[in-house]
Formats: C-alpha cells, sequence, structure tokens
C-alpha cells in the first residue's frame, strides 16, 4: 500500500524538448481562476469537453499535501467495538441493525462534485461489532440519514475490501454513514452510477482490465501478473508487468483525446529493473511511431515522468520528479484546452508548459506496460487505477484524490448498533 509522505521539492527543475523554466508555484493567467477551468473549443468529429466546475483553491500548488509518513494516515477513531442501544433519531433505517459513521476532512475552498471517494476497508474496519459485516448486507448514507449514495465494490477479500462511493464533498468536510447488519439485504452495486460520463475509461486493474466506467472498454491481461495494489488502508491488487509484458485496451473513439483531458495513473517500478531504459506506462500510439495520441513513459533512472502527443509536429515534455524504486506513485496529466499541459506527482504540479497545440487523435489501441511498441521500453514494476477523462480537472479535485487514495481524507469513528 501506499502511505501519504511530504515530498521535497527544493531543486525542483522542468525540461522539455525546447525551452522551459521553473515553476514559481502558480498558475498562468487565466489558468485555474476561481471558478472556472479552461474554456474548451468543439472541434469536428470530437466530442465536446466537459469542464470540471468545482472551484480551484488560491493555495500553492507546487506545495505537498502534508500528511504523516510510515503510517496509516487514515484515521480509526476509538477502539470500543460498538455500543447496543436504541435507535438514535437519525438512524436511517431500523432493518439495519449497525452503522459506522465516516468523517470526510475539510480544508477546500470549494465543493468538489461527483467525487469517487476510496474506502480503504481493512479487516479492522469491516468489524461493526458483530462481526464482520457482509459485502451484500451494506449501503452508504449521505449526510442528510435518507439519501444512498452509489457505490461500488472493486474486490472484497478475506484481509480487506476496497469500495469506491461517489459523494458531493463539501469544502468543510461532512459526515456519511455505512449501514450493515440486515440478513436480508440483498447486493445494491452500480458501478455505472460512481463514475459520470466524464470518465471514458476506468481500470482498478484489480487482476483484471474490466472498464468500470460502463464504457465497456476492457482490456486483456493475459501478460501480467496480479500483486499487492497501490491504494491506502486497504491494498488491493494491481497487475505488475515484467520480462516485456503488456496489455492492450482497443482502440474507441471514446478513448481519442485532443485538448481538455485528464489522466491518472498510479504506478511502481521494481526494486530489481535496470537503470538504463524507459518504462512505459500507457501509449495510443504503434510501432513506436510519431502519430501519437498521447504517451506517458518514465525516462531512465531516477524515472523521471515524460509526456508526449502529436499535433502537425511531435511533442514531447519532461518532468523532474523520479519515481524512485519500489514506490507506488500518483501521476496525472492535465491538458488545459489548447493553453498548457501538466504534469503531477503524489498531489504536486512537477511541470507546466505553455502552448498552442490540441492532440491529434489515430486509430491505435491502447498500451499499458508498453511504449506503444518501443523497443526496450517496457515497464518492469506495476500499475494501479488508470484513469481517463475528457475534462480538465481542478487542483484541488487532484490533490483531494491524492488524500482520498493514501487513507489522509477519512476518519472511521466507532461503530454503533441497536
Amino acid at each position: 500500500m501506499v502511505l501519504g509522505c511530504a515530498v521535497d521539492r527544493s531543486g525542483l527543475a522542468t525540461v522539455d524538448g525546447g525551452t522551459g523554466g521553473v515553476d514559481a508555484g502558480v498558475d498562468a493567467t487565466g489558468i485555474d481562476a476561481p471558478g472556472v477551468d479552461a474554456p474548451g473549443v468543439d472541434a469536428p468529429g470530437v466530442d465536446a469537453p466537459v469542464m470540471d466546475t468545482s472551484v480551484d483553491a488560491p493555495i500553492d500548488i507546487d506545495a505537498p499535501i502534508e500528511m504523516d509518513a510510515g503510517t496509516d494516515a487514515g484515521t480509526d477513531a476509538g477502539t470500543d467495538a460498538g455500543t447496543d442501544a436504541g435507535p438514535p433519531d437519525d438512524w436511517w433505517d431500523t432493518d439495519w441493525g449497525c452503522r459506522r459513521r465516516v468523517t470526510v476532512a475539510g480544508g477546500r475552498d470549494g465543493a468538489l462534485n461527483d467525487f469517487p471517494v476510496l474506502l480503504g476497508m481493512a479487516a479492522a474496519r469491516l468489524d461493526f461489532g458483530r462481526g464482520r459485516i457482509e459485502r451484500d448486507h451494506i449501503r452508504v448514507i449521505d449526510a442528510d440519514h435518507s439519501t444512498v449514495l452509489r457505490h461500488e465494490v472493486e474486490s472484497w477479500e478475506a484481509d480487506g475490501a476496497v469500495i469506491w462511493v461517489k459523494l458531493d464533498i463539501e469544502a468543510g468536510g461532512q459526515d456519511f454513514w455505512i449501514y450493515a447488519c440486515n440478513s436480508d439485504a440483498s447486493r445494491d452495486e452500480r458501478p455505472n452510477d460512481v463514475w459520470t460520463s466524464s470518465y471514458r475509461g476506468v481500470w482498478h486493474m484489480s487482476g483484471d482490465m474490466q472498464d468500470a466506467s460502463g464504457g465497456s472498454h476492457h482490456g486483456s491481461s493475459g501478460h501480467t501478473s496480479v500483486v499487492a495494489g497501490a491504494l491506502g488502508g486497504y491494498s488491493g491488487s494491481a497487475l505488475g508487468f515484467a520480462g516485456g509484458d503488456f496489455t492492450t485496451i482497443p482502440d474507441h473513439g471514446d478513448l481519442d483525446l485532443n485538448r481538455s483531458m485528464t489522466i491518472e495513473v498510479w504506478a511502481r517500478i521494481d526494486p530489481g529493473s535496470g537503470s538504463d531504459h524507459r518504462h512505459g506506462i500507457l501509449a495510443k500510439r504503434a510501432d513506436c511511431g510519431t502519430d501519437i495520441n498521447y504517451a506517458i513513459f518514465q525516462q531512465p533512472e531516477p524515472w523521471p515522468t515524460q509526456f508526449e502527443f502529436t499535433d502537425s509536429t511531435y511533442r514531447t515534455y519532461l518532468g523532474s520528479e523520479g519515481l524512485g524504486r519500489n514506490r507506488w506513485r500518483y501521476i496525472v496529466i492535465r491538458m488545459l484546452d489548447e493553453s498548457a499541459t501538466e504534469i503531477w506527482v503524489d498531489g504536486v504540479r512537477d511541470l507546466r508548459r505553455e502552448h498552442g497545440f490540441r492532440m491529434e487523435t489515430n486509430n491505435d489501441d491502447i498500451e499499458v506496460g508498453r511504449n506503444g511498441g518501443c523497443d526496450n521500453e517496457h515497464l518492469d514494476g506495476a500499475i494501479d487505477e488508470i484513469r481517463i477523462q475528457n475534462l480538465v480537472r481542478s487542483v484541488p479535485w487532484i490533490q483531494t484524490q491524492y488524500q482520498s487514495m493514501t487513507d489522509a481524507l477519512l476518519t472511521y469513528q466507532t461503530p454503533e448498533r441497536i
């Protein structure tokens, strides 16, 4: 699992194929203005981008999110296994005999709507005081004590569970509730309702390449292995790549990106990996050509992130933050219409390049674990949680996702019983 830690960004430099400078810790004029992300312009034959309406907080976006290093950043409040009492007035439904309150940390200047929150449910968190709760017998209820929140169970194993919940996060934080202990209940999981239409593909990499977004863009996973995953609280599983292994997601128009977009991925370089070759993360390209819709890979050790695409010309942008060996890292590529491209690592901006380009689409499949057919540019490591979106996510969204997926966003309160 990955636990949150502060990252030393001193001396950070940014390099690309042309000229560049050092990020000064503020966005360029017109980018990430309060309440507005970069506008999208529709192009013939290309879906118009959907813009994120979340408010960008006026914060130092190059500063790391402070979290305790080396410990479980999520909080489990109290040690009591729960108390038996008559139902409180706010109890959602008395057919459900136990519940656990979950508190979302505040500290943002604006709300984040339709936000997929990770519940990293290690075994102790699945114990509501009457033994382990059952997958079929849970509901997630909003702070109003009446609205059923949609959830997806990514995995449910003996040692824990990974659950995604769609939540409107308030700026100051809030509570929601997990209800259980109803043996008459049936399973009510709706993955397609957790991921909004802006998610063109969501691959949890939990031993397979199934697309959770509802778009059915499933990939092959026959040339990979299953390894421990990246997500906080309970690690779940991810796909491992070695010796030239890779997997493929078939081409589809949903996966073509041309201007406003966000790509998220967790990646890890194996501790025994060679230091002298590139490590492909994902690429929509073929035969290592320069007709690239998008490609993300790591340069040789210390493995900084490189992003490439083609407009009428081959474009390449290289960050400076190395992934290091045997560390799960959260990589985000953000293109703000045709005005700028950014690389983020662990919730901190690593690179920003302003430009006037848009990405050209192609008919190539997406390779995961190899850089689009390039020789000796395969990943020796693992990948978890790939998301492709056709809108620009705000800075608070990226940073809060990092908190969520490193188990630093939620506090799990003592369970209650009736």
